[in-house]
């Protein structure tokens, strides 16, 4: 059975549904980060390495040239030589050799010489086995470290929007505040009121350069309406698809060092290799029909090394499984805390809630008051923006809740299984079940 993990993150905000602003400004984001740039780097050269040992026939041809002269030699000749590996596996390489000459003295210009079809061993005791473990490893590692780039700056956006909607409103109901007060204060006698009212219209002073100092923070140029209102769909759509399903032990950068740690328990296991000495076998046929072939074999032995001791104890580590442990243990702790942060945010949506009614029911009163003529409407006014303020407290709350359940999709091994992701493989070990 496949267990399908995700090969590349892709931001799907489909421009039909969503608009094209929030993906626009994703996709710009993308391009301009740096840990990007270097993930997707390191990402395309794990899977060409991870391709070469996962994919049975991946041709390699190489291209030589040979020129040789002389002034007692009457001819003047160039090789060419054309090299073709069919098979590299366990350090065995399979491929033909095609060489032509060239000689400008010969009556037939281009000579072809006869194909030589190639097999050789290189290193019998080499730790074939392990070093592809850990190319694999990288593989996975290099995949989770895109994904989670992609993940970030993606939830980095979403609270950017939700941020910016929050402090902008914040700013315009502070800036009809100072309004309502500084009209207040011109039409007020008391000198004591006034004072109240000078200390009211600075604090809103200070607010407003608060809320600009986040706005610029931000870094948005352009700001669209429809932006946020993209935002609260998707969002939406988020909190409804409930708390994802989350398997540490399946995350990818687990199962990468998981791999990491069956390398280094097979190099543990042959830590006497350094002391093997190293063989090489080289086998040809050149002639097919005369059965033409050669043979060789080469045989190096260190006698006096002193790196081989230090190797040795290198291949008796358990540095790997130290790492693998350290790992779950940080990924455990740091979910426990994110889910700490979820109950928070709850616990934050039912205050914010409680505090609503409460200037839900001063405006109400307020209203009363204005209608029995005991306030004026600078008063009622204020009232009416205190509401909004909470309210707008309040649906930051429910955003800051939605992109806490949001932020547990990066522990979950199936976080293709989200709407604004695509793209998916399989691996290695997925293809052998």
């Amino acid at each position: 059975m496949k267990n399908n993990i995700l090969l590349i993150v892709i931001f799907v905000l489909v421009t039909s549904v969503f608009g094209s602003t929030m993906e626009q400004l994703y996709m710009h984001r993308l391009n301009n980060s740096s840990d990007y740039t270097k993930s997707l780097e390191n990402f395309d050269k794990a899977l060409k390495d991870y391709s070469e040992i996962s994919q049975f026939f991946i041709p390699d041809v190489s291209f030589g040239l040979d020129y040789s002269t002389s002034s007692a030699s009457e001819t003047n000749s160039k090789k060419f030589d054309f090299d073709i590996n069919f098979l590299e596996i366990y350090g065995i390489t399979l491929g033909i050799n095609i060489p032509f000459v060239i000689n400008q003295k010969s009556e037939n210009m281009i000579e072809m010489d006869n194909v030589n079809l190639k097999l050789s061993l290189n290193d019998i005791f080499s730790d074939e086995k392990s070093n592809n473990l850990n190319i694999e490893a990288v593989f996975l590692d290099s995949t989770f470290n895109l994904i989670k780039v992609k993940f970030d700056i993606f939830t980095e956006l979403l609270n950017d929007i939700s941020s910016y909607h929050y402090y902008s409103k914040n700013k315009e109901i502070a800036e009809n505040n100072l309004n309502l007060l500084q009209i207040e204060m011109e039409s007020e006698n008391n000198e004591e009121s006034i004072n109240e009212i000078k200390s009211e219209i600075l604090e809103q002073k200070k607010q407003i350069l608060e809320y600009n100092k986040q706005i610029i923070s931000i870094g948005f140029d352009d700001y669209y309406e429809n932006l946020y209102n993209e935002f609260q769909v998707l969002i939406k759509e988020i909190a409804e698809n409930g708390e994802p399903k989350v398997d540490l032990d399946e995350r990818l950068d687990i199962r990468a060092q998981k791999l990491r740690v069956e390398a280094e328990e097979l190099i543990n296991e042959t830590w006497y290799k350094p002391y093997l000495p190293e063989i090489s076998v080289n086998f040809g046929i050149n002639d097919f029909e005369d059965l033409s072939w050669n043979f060789g074999f080469q045989f190096l032995f260190d006698i006096f090394n002193r790196e081989v001791s230090l190797e040795v104890e290198e291949r008796k580590s358990n540095y790997e499984a130290l790492k693998l442990n350290e790992l779950v243990n940080g990924n455990e702790n740091t979910y426990k805390v994110d889910l700490m942060e979820l109950e928070t945010s709850e616990i934050s949506v039912e205050i914010a809630e409680i505090s609503l009614k409460e200037y839900e029911e001063e405006m109400e009163k307020s209203k009363k008051l204005l209608d029995s003529g005991f306030i004026n409407d600078i008063d009622y006014e204020i009232a009416v923006n205190n509401y909004e303020k909470s309210l707008l407290d309040y649906q930051r709350e429910i955003e800051n809740l939605y992109l806490a359940k949001l932020n547990l999709y990066i522990y979950s091994n199936t976080i293709s299984e989200v709407n604004f992701f695509d793209i998916e493989t399989t691996t290695k070990d997925d293809e052998n079940e």
